[in-house]
C-alpha cells in the first residue's frame, strides 16, 4: 500500500503540473515534453541529494521544468504567454497547498509533517490539484484562447501584470521557505500573510483577466455578425 502511495505521489510531483500546462491551454502536450520535463525534474531533484549543497534547486526544479515544457510549446508564438502557463496552475495550486497548511490542518489539530509521508504528500496533492481545476472550471475561467489569437496590446499588458505578480510570489516565498530551512529562521508568520495577501490579489488579476478575455471574444463576435449582415446587405442590393 506505501509503494502505491509512493508511486501516486510520483505522479502528483513529477507527471501532474505538466499535464496542467495543457489542460489550462487547450493545446496537446507531446509525450516527449512530458518525459522530457519529467526527467529534468526528477533530475534537479536527485542532483541535490547528492550535492546538499544546491539544495536551493530542490525549491525551483518544477517551475524550472515548467519554464522549459511550456517554452517548447509557446516560446515561437509568445514568451509572455510561455510564462503565463508554466506558472499560473502552479501557484495557484502553491496557494491552495499553503492555505491547506497554515490554516485547515491546524483547525483539526494535524501536524503539517504528515504531509511529509507518502500518504500525506499524496492525498494532499491529488486534493490541491483537483482545487485547482474545480476552482477553474466552477468559475468558468477558460485561458485557452489566449494562444490561438494575436495577443494585443491590452493582452500584453494584463498578462506582464499577471506574470509579474505570480513570478513575485514564487521568489517570495521561496527566498523565505530557504531562510527557514537553511538559517533556521522562524518565517512562518510571513508566509501565512504572503497567502492571505496573494488569495486575494491573484483572484483578482484570474478575474481581471477572463473578463478581458471573454470581453475581447464578445467584440470579435459582434464583429463578425455585422460584417455578416454587410455582407447579405450587398447581397441583396447588388450594385
Amino acid at each position: 500500500m506505501s509503494f502505491l502511495f509512493f508511486v501516486i505521489a510520483i505522479v502528483v510531483m513529477f507527471v501532474l503540473p505538466y499535464l496542467s500546462i495543457a489542460w489550462i491551454s487547450g493545446r496537446k502536450l507531446p509525450w516527449t515534453y512530458l518525459a522530457l520535463g519529467f526527467l529534468v525534474d526528477l533530475g534537479l531533484n536527485i542532483l541535490t541529494i547528492v550535492y546538499p549543497d544546491l539544495a536551493v534547486i530542490t525549491f525551483s526544479s518544477e517551475i524550472i521544468t515548467k519554464l522549459l515544457v511550456s517554452y517548447l510549446l509557446f516560446g515561437k508564438e509568445s514568451k509572455t504567454l510561455a510564462v503565463f502557463y508554466a506558472f499560473f496552475t502552479s501557484i495557484l495550486f502553491n496557494l491552495f497547498h499553503r492555505s491547506l497548511v497554515f490554516f485547515l490542518l491546524p483547525m483539526f489539530g494535524w501536524d503539517k509533517e504528515v504531509l511529509w509521508e507518502p500518504l500525506g504528500r499524496s492525498v494532499s496533492g491529488i486534493v490541491c490539484w483537483a482545487l485547482v481545476f474545480f476552482f477553474l472550471k466552477w468559475l468558468g475561467y477558460d485561458f485557452s484562447q489566449l494562444w490561438s489569437r494575436t495577443l494585443d496590446e491590452k493582452d500584453r499588458k494584463v498578462l506582464t501584470v499577471t506574470n509579474y505578480l505570480m513570478i513575485g510570489y514564487f521568489f517570495l516565498n521561496h527566498i523565505l521557505i530557504y531562510l527557514e530551512q537553511i538559517y533556521q529562521i522562524d518565517t512562518v508568520v510571513y508566509r501565512q500573510f504572503i497567502v492571505v495577501v496573494y488569495l486575494v490579489l491573484f483572484m483578482g488579476v484570474v478575474y481581471r483577466l477572463d473578463r478581458h478575455i471573454k470581453e475581447r471574444l464578445q467584440a470579435a463576435l459582434l464583429l463578425q455578425k455585422e460584417r455578416q449582415l454587410q455582407d447579405m446587405e450587398r447581397g441583396k442590393f447588388p450594385k
